[in-house]
């Protein structure tokens, strides 16, 4: 956390936790912390919404023409999909940027990044804004991985207290966006959990059902199964936090973290 505080994670005892390590130790290398990612708790919605209608000016001035949509007067789930759509045509995937992305510049890759960032922001809910600690990486780092067979009967569909994830490491919505997005479940960019990153979220708040009575009725009205593992939708636990009450007082007053290493099977 800070030269003062730790918040102390003991790691689950299995063969995906294993190689989870060696992308964090990786990453711990070779990347740095985003810290405003990190502390995106603390961000109001009013400033999101003026840093995200920065970034979009930044991208239009660039392109000389409207990519990316005017925020309404009263932002709304329309326009927060119309962002999505606009950082998706900009972007592309992780494994294939498109060319508009490849030779942008520095400062205008970092604009179509934060489209995607601050709409985040914008759409989490304020309870579970504050209930999520995410331990993110220099966005410009990338090192994805895989997920194996075995992987996939980890996923859980409850959220616990305490309990630590691997971060979402793709560039979509999952089928659980769709739904609350009310989007189509055909949508073009529609990406599960598939890959995982260095990236984690601690969630700080009381245990939820990712599978509402009316998303599993939405899914059996799109054909999806949601007892088929290997459909990689749901959370992806890699830990637990020591002391929860202590750790959510430090986290709440940090200010960065100075310092993320892993020890005798522990992450602090």
């Amino acid at each position: 956390m800070d030269d003062a505080h730790s918040v102390v994670i003991d790691l689950d005892d299995n063969a995906f936790v294993h190689r989870w390590i060696e992308v964090f130790n990786r990453a711990v290398s070779c990347s740095t912390v985003d810290q405003t990612a990190s502390f995106a708790f603390r961000i109001p919605k009013s400033q999101a919404l003026d840093n995200l209608t920065q970034a979009g000016r930044i991208v239009n001035e660039f392109f000389r023409r409207e990519i990316v949509p005017a925020a309404p007067p009263q932002w709304n789930n329309d326009y927060c999909n119309s962002v999505h759509m606009a950082f998706e045509k900009l972007s592309g995937e992780y494994d294939r940027p498109t060319r508009l992305f490849m030779l942008a510049p520095e400062h205008v890759k970092s604009a179509i990044r934060d489209l995607n960032f601050y709409v985040h922001v914008l759409e989490q809910d304020q309870e579970g804004q504050n209930n999520q600690w995410y331990i993110n990486f220099d966005r410009a780092y990338v090192d994805r991985r895989p997920l194996i067979d075995q992987d996939y009967y980890l996923f859980q569909r409850l959220v616990e207290s305490g309990r630590v994830y691997v971060h979402y490491a793709e560039l979509g919505k999952t089928h659980l966006d769709l739904y609350k997005d009310e989007l189509p479940a055909d949508y073009k960019a529609q990406k599960n959990l598939h890959y995982f990153a260095a990236d984690l979220t601690i969630w700080l708040g009381p245990e939820i059902d990712l599978f509402t009575e009316d998303f599993e009725s939405w899914a059996q009205d799109n054909k999806i199964d949601l007892q088929d593992k290997r459909l990689g939708l749901g959370i992806l636990p890699i830990g637990r936090v020591r002391d929860l009450d202590t750790a959510k007082k430090y986290i709440y007053n940090a200010e960065k973290i100075t310092q993320l290493r892993i020890y005798h099977g522990q992450t602090i």
